[in-house]
């Protein structure tokens, strides 16, 4: 129970801190699901040694790695929801927090979090193949209910590497960015979420797509970089006449 507590106030700490309570729709019954167990079998030594906390309702594998030439994980927290597909996460510094909600289906995803920095994907988000979703420096990348994506999609917190400006050697790009998704959302084939996206519900990204920015709720959003197209739709997972 102590591990179980301390992940639980990690979390309400951090959503709090990034103000994304309004998005948030099923992680919070996640947490507070009884099925989540404390899982040990096969996590290298320095995963306890750490005071690393994973929590997940399935069986099913978790593969844990580590970044080359950064410090191992402390403190980490990764919560892991029912029929999730076995996720490969990367982990390095200090308090990262991942959370898969339940009939979170990712074959091949890979998700990789550093220091402080936070992502969440909510239930029933559902990918054809290959996602990668990356965040640092602080940063959040979070995830509504019910998404669908195409193969190859990309999402970014940073750009992982500093951008300076010659006059006064100080970043210009992101550091610690944010991406949210609300609910809903369709991201096509080879879409790439960057630094400063906001995506409103029952949205739609055409495929090989770049956001950047704020888009709103029920339209369609194409091109690089990503314009809204039109308005006043929605999307069915079914493949209606």
């Amino acid at each position: 129970m102590e591990a179980q507590s301390r992940a639980r106030l990690a979390i309400a700490k951090r959503v709090e801190e990034l103000g994304i309570q309004d998005f948030l729709r099923t992680t919070k019954s996640l947490l507070m699901n009884e099925d989540l167990k404390v899982m040990s079998n096969g996590l290298p030594d320095w995963w306890h040694v750490n005071e690393n906390v994973l929590l997940s309702a399935t069986e099913a594998p978790v593969r844990i790695a580590t970044h080359q030439g950064e410090p191992v994980p402390q403190r980490s927290v990764i919560i892991i929801g029912k029929n999730v597909t076995p996720p490969t996460i990367t982990l390095w510094g200090a308090c990262s927090i991942v959370i898969l909600g339940n009939d979170v289906y990712m074959p091949d995803g890979s998700y990789s979090c550093g220091p402080n920095s936070t992502i969440i994907i909510e239930d029933k988000t559902a990918a054809t193949s290959g996602p990668r979703v990356n965040c640092r420096n602080g940063g959040i990348i979070f995830i509504g209910s019910d998404g669908l994506w195409s193969a190859n999609i990309r999402i970014f917190s940073d750009d992982m590497h500093a951008i300076l400006n010659l006059s006064d050697n100080k970043r210009i790009n992101d550091f610690g960015g944010k991406v949210i998704v609300e609910e809903h959302v369709w991201l096509g084939y080879d879409a790439m979420l960057l630094p400063g996206t906001q995506l409103g519900r029952d949205s739609i990204v055409g495929a090989r797509s770049v956001v950047s920015k704020p888009m709103p709720s029920n339209s369609i959003h194409a091109g690089i970089p990503a314009k809204t197209v039109r308005s006043d739709v929605t999307w069915d997972k079914a493949d209606l006449p």
